[in-house]
């Protein structure tokens, strides 16, 4: 295949595949407050500060003062003065912020469930495989592969 042949076919079917369903589900874990939703809930402590929101997610300060607003308001976090330094800020779950972070991800598992049962097992090891290879790539992704449990990997976290 030549290379132009090979950049207009990956055009075509990765907007196929961003524009699909399961994409949708998928891509709304990266961004925005579901991102920071997901990121309070797979904490180890019962709380997460700001800074650490902005700096773990790569996000602006603004930005993470917008969706903390967002979310508050939305009942899905809390935000409470640290009990020793009040210039500290926590962020927590709620209940109601736990129930739909749950939810969400139960929509994914079921997402990539039924994409894996159309692919078949050979297809999805190999989707899997590709993946992974292009994430080794650290002039593709920018940054190091995403440790096994991590924050940044998936299925040690989501689902």
């Amino acid at each position: 295949m030549e290379y132009s042949q090979f950049i207009s076919l990956m055009r075509f079917n990765l907007s196929g595949i961003y524009n699909s369903d399961s994409a949708a589900i998928f891509i709304e874990f990266t961004r925005g407050e579901l991102k920071i939703l997901d990121y309070i809930s797979m904490s180890r402590r019962d709380y997460v500060l700001p800074g650490e929101l902005s700096s773990a997610l790569k996000l602006s300060s603004a930005r993470i003062a917008a969706a903390l607003n967002s979310l508050e308001k939305k009942k899905y976090i809390s935000r409470t003065m640290a009990p020793g330094d009040r210039r500290k800020i926590l962020v927590a779950l709620t209940d109601e912020g736990n129930t739909y972070i749950k939810e969400k991800r139960r929509k994914l598992k079921a997402a990539l469930s039924s994409l894996a049962k159309k692919l078949g097992k050979k297809d999805s090891e190999e989707l899997v495989r590709i993946l992974s290879r292009i994430n080794d790539i650290p002039e593709h992704t920018g940054k190091r592969k995403a440790e096994p449990g991590s924050y940044s990997d998936i299925s040690g976290g989501m689902l």
